[in-house]
């Protein structure tokens, strides 16, 4: 997390500007995550199933001046109109991506073996991401999150799962929406848990990763 603060920070970013993840649920993500928290901007997490009108209202909305993306979202940058976006930072292969001429595109590795970064402190109140809904009755919506939601949020479920340092949470939902990111990710690191990341989510494979990995916690959804 430290490192990717240093790269963003080398890019000219400023705390307080709005930074879009657009990745598969992977360690990855939780670099780009954390490490935005820690420069003190502000991340926007992405449906990764967005493309078209709705890919470029997330992004134009929110401002973002840099994107962080899988390899395989890449080339649907190409099309939109992002008068703000001018970097971009590729995770998995950023040479064979396709990208839009207008921005620069940097590599995920890069940003791994930039030097670490000091913290930027923060308030409570200042804004930490925010996350747009799923857009039924419409174009989505940006929630703005500031740090004290975002920390209570994990806390309050931490503490309605009983959760401490023994438990293995098991994550399959995708971290761009608030259960993954909240109730499963940050509230085992609140409590020092672990925490397993799967990309997708699997029928077959849901009971013996449970067994494998000795899940202990996991958060239920009806179509499951």
């Amino acid at each position: 997390a430290q490192r990717v603060a240093g790269r963003l920070q080398a890019l000219g970013v400023e705390p307080g500007d709005r930074v879009a993840t657009m990745l598969d649920a992977t360690p990855a993500y939780l670099h780009a995550w954390l490490g935005c928290a820690w420069a003190g901007l502000v991340e926007v997490p992405v449906n990764t199933e967005y493309k078209g009108v709705f890919l470029e209202h997330v992004l134009r909305e929110s401002g973002a001046v840099v994107a962080i993306i899988q390899d395989s979202y890449l080339a649907r940058l190409a099309s939109l109109d992002i008068p703000s976006l001018k970097h971009v930072i590729v995770v998995g292969d950023a040479a064979a991506a396709e990208a839009p001429r207008s921005l620069a595109v940097h590599g995920f590795a890069e940003a791994l073996a930039h030097a670490p970064a000091p913290l930027v402190r923060t308030r409570e109140q200042d804004l930490l991401y925010v996350l747009y809904t799923s857009g039924t009755t419409g174009p989505s919506k940006g929630v703005m999150h500031c740090n004290r939601s975002a920390l209570w949020t994990a806390r309050v479920w931490a503490e309605l799962a009983g959760l401490g340092p023994d438990d293995v949470g098991y994550s399959y939902l995708p971290l761009y929406h608030v259960t993954a990111r909240s109730a499963l990710v940050k509230a085992c690191i609140v409590a020092g848990a672990s925490c397993v990341l799967r990309k997708h989510f699997s029928a077959s494979e849901f009971l013996p990763d449970v067994r494998r990995y000795g899940a202990t916690f996991t958060m239920y959804m009806g179509a499951v």
